[in-house]
C-alpha cells in the first residue's frame, strides 16, 4: 500500500524531485501525504512516493520520515547515502541507532525537525545527532520548534523541509 502525489507541473519532459517519505510506527502512509504537503508538493513540482517509470531528476530525490519513519531515514540515508540529494529526519525514534553514521553522508545536506514538547521520542535524540552534524562539519539545519509535540511536527516541519529541500 502507498500513496503517490504527482504536481500538474510534472511532465515527462522535464526531470521532477522526489520525495520518498516514510511514516511512524501504527500509522499509514497518508499521513505523510496530508493537504499541506500535497499543497507544498504542488508548488514545487514535487513526486512524492513514486513509483518506477517516471522521469525523476536523479540529482534531487529526497527522503524524510517521522519518528520510526525519521529513525529509518537516518539509516537508509547512511546506508544509501548516493541515493539521496538530502534527508529529512523529522523526531526520528532513533534509540538504537548511532550517529556516528553520519560519517558516511558527511557531505550529504541534512535537516533535523523536533518538537521541544515531543512526549514520545525526547528531543535529546535529535540534538546528539545534531552535534555529531556540527563535530562533521555537515551542512544541516536543525529546526527545534518550541511549544510542539510528537504528532503536530509532522505539519509544522513540512514548511521548512520543502525550504530546505529546494536548495540548490
Amino acid at each position: 500500500k502507498y500513496c503517490l502525489f504527482l504536481s500538474p507541473k510534472v511532465n515527462k519532459d522535464k526531470k521532477a524531485p522526489l520525495i520518498v517519505t516514510l511514516h511512524g510506527l501504527g500509522a499509514g502512509p497518508q499521513i505523510m501525504v496530508t493537504k499541506q504537503a500535497v499543497d507544498l508538493a504542488e508548488e514545487g513540482g514535487y513526486i512524492l512516493v513514486a513509483r518506477m517509470g517516471y522521469n525523476v531528476d536523479e540529482n534531487r530525490i529526497y527522503l524524510m520520515g517521522h519518528s520510526m519513519g525519521g529513525a529509518g531515514t537516518l539509516y537508509l540515508g547512511s546506508k544509501y547515502g548516493s541515493i539521496w540529494a538530502a534527508i529529512a529526519p523529522i523526531a526520528p525514534a532513533a534509540f538504537g541507532l548511532d550517529p556516528g553514521s553520519l560519517e558516511k553522508i558527511r557531505n550529504m545536506p541534512v535537516i533535523f525537525v523536533h518538537g521541544a514538547a515531543d512526549e514520545v521520542v525526547p528531543v535529546d535524540i535529535s540534538r546528539r545527532w545534531v552535534e555529531k552534524a556540527k563535530e562533521l562539519n555537515m551542512t544541516y539545519e536543525f529546526n527545534e520548534m518550541e511549544g510542539v509535540s510528537h504528532g503536530p511536527v509532522i505539519t509544522a516541519a513540512l514548511p521548512s523541509v520543502y525550504e530546505f529541500f529546494s536548495k540548490p
